[in-house]
């Protein structure tokens, strides 16, 4: 799509082609986005999200959220922005894993956080997690 895409589902995954923009919330089913760009705004409560930016194109501000899941971006190795994510169900750095080594992971009381530039920084990309684990990924 050459614009936003708003996806909502009760009790099924959503899957997104091509996107302009994205936003998606699903009560309990996964989220895959594929080849976006534009702002992202997911959130599932039973489900694991992933998410591919488009190569080529900027990304705004974005959100992806889930109490239940994984958390998988792929993110290519031109993109400039910046990464902030939270994993709420677990103090283990493991749970948070980057191919990027601008990014720094580090354990607080009862999550795992990770901030930092990827590619000089940009755009926020923020990240919520429990209950599973963060990948952020070079494509």
């Amino acid at each position: 799509a050459d614009g936003l895409v708003t996806a909502n589902s009760s009790g099924g995954p959503i899957q997104i082609g091509s996107a302009a923009g994205v936003q998606c919330q699903s009560a309990s089913g996964a989220i895959r986005l594929n080849n976006v760009s534009g702002a992202m705004q997911a959130s599932t409560l039973a489900g694991s999200i992933i998410a591919t930016f488009l190569p080529g194109l900027p990304i705004m501000d974005s959100f992806l959220s889930t109490a239940a899941g994984d958390i998988t971006v792929m993110i290519p190795s031109n993109l400039h922005v910046s990464i902030r994510a939270q994993n709420g169900g677990s103090t283990d750095i493991r749970s948070i894993v980057s191919d990027f080594p601008g990014l720094r992971v580090k354990s607080l009381r009862s999550a795992v956080l990770a901030e930092g530039a990827i590619n000089g920084g940009g755009p926020l990309l923020r990240i919520s997690g429990k209950g599973g684990s963060i990948y952020i990924r070079k494509k």
